[in-house]
């Protein structure tokens, strides 16, 4: 975790940000009890000490966006043993809730915080405005660019 405060401030000139998905800070390698599939993620769950260190990196803004990673599978195929199912976790449905739970309720994020991590910063890091599509967004850069390339020609 301390190494992150070096490499953040660098980062942040260059523009890259942390993201960390619900699951990450809601389980670790301990959960895993058995051979249940839907353990079975990419990243996978880290240890105890990295879930901890990614709730200290939300709670202190080093981490500013909470997003889902959302890559479910059917049911049948995460009833296969973790050697042979497919990567993939249910996210989208439960990020909210594992948010609330895990760093609202303990104290770690407030819920402007939360809000923030989950809606404005990652809104915000793309550029897209409200209720324009991907699309769109590709649209505007591109001519933004243009207008900026022309006015140095």
């Amino acid at each position: 975790y301390d190494d992150l405060h070096s490499v953040d401030r660098r980062l942040r000139q260059m523009c890259i940000r942390y993201r960390v998905c619900p699951h990450h800070f809601s389980m670790c390698s301990d959960d895993i009890t058995s051979n249940d599939a839907n353990f079975k993620m990419n990243p996978p769950l880290r240890t105890r000490e990295d879930m901890e260190a990614l709730i200290k990196g939300l709670s202190d803004d080093i981490m500013d966006v909470i997003s889902t990673d959302h890559a479910p599978h059917s049911a049948e195929e995460k009833a296969k043993d973790l050697e042979h199912a497919p990567f993939g976790i249910v996210g989208l449905e439960t990020s909210v809730a594992l948010t609330i739970t895990n760093l609202v309720k303990k104290g770690h994020i407030t819920p402007l915080q939360m809000a923030a991590k989950m809606s404005y910063n990652p809104v915000s890091y793309t550029h897209l405005r409200a209720h324009e599509t991907r699309h769109d967004l590709v649209c505007r850069l591109l001519l933004e660019k243009k207008n900026i390339i022309n006015k140095y020609l």
